[in-house]
């Protein structure tokens, strides 16, 4: 949106896929729980150049269907020197 006396607010979405297992030991058992997929979402709201309110929404979602996916909701602040 327009900045308005200082104050600023974006939108965000963020996609992540990742495996930490993907290159290990011919001889490791690949487990698919470390195959990872993140979908973020949300949202930064600057106060006066000062100050920084986040919030954000993430789904990650592990290597099968079988496996339970884990969804989390953040909140935080920050504060610009």
């Amino acid at each position: 949106l327009g900045e308005r006396s200082g104050e600023r607010l974006d939108f965000f979405f963020r996609y992540d896929d990742y495996d930490t297992m993907s290159n290990g030991p011919e001889n490791a058992f690949d487990n698919p729980r470390f195959a990872r997929k993140v979908y973020t979402f949300g949202t930064n709201y600057t106060l006066g150049g000062v100050a920084v309110l986040k919030a954000d929404y993430a789904m990650r979602r592990l290597g099968t269907s079988v496996l339970n996916g884990e969804n989390t909701f953040g909140l935080g602040i920050g504060f610009q020197f």
